[in-house]
């Protein structure tokens, strides 16, 4: 049996320099720099068996585990800005009993109300809930 390991690996570097001498003043500024990284991750291995080869992926847990936590972050994010953001009506600041007078049907000289509705005077709600 032979296994192959796999992996991804990544890499990069930078360099830097300078000088500042055009203020005239008597400390010129220098600087210099340089940098290399590195990363790796592993990816799985290829099982070669009897002439079979196989692959078995390597699983992250961690990774994982992370982004479900980001997921579920982002999704509470939206959720409390949604809720946020909702805009109030004027009947959210009135008491109980005026909602559901400001819900029930409105008196009209024109039209007779159906029988078994109540109706409320608007001019009366008004004063009592304004």
């Amino acid at each position: 049996m032979l296994v192959v390991p796999v992996a991804r690996i990544r890499g990069g570097g930078g360099g830097g320099t300078g000088s500042d001498l055009s203020d005239g003043s008597e400390k010129a500024r220098q600087g210099r720099g340089g940098g290399f990284g590195i990363d790796s991750r592993p990816l799985g291995v290829y099982v070669i068996r009897e002439g079979t080869v196989s692959w078995q992926p390597a699983v992250d847990v961690t990774r994982i585990v992370l982004q479900g936590q980001v997921v579920a972050i982002v999704a509470l994010l939206v959720v409390r800005s949604l809720v946020r953001h909702r805009r109030p009506t004027d009947r959210d600041h009135q008491p109980a009993r005026c909602r559901a007078a400001l819900s029930a049907p409105r008196a009209s000289p024109y039209t007779r109300p159906r029988r078994g509705v109540r109706v409320v005077d608007g001019a009366a709600l008004e004063k009592r809930c304004g």
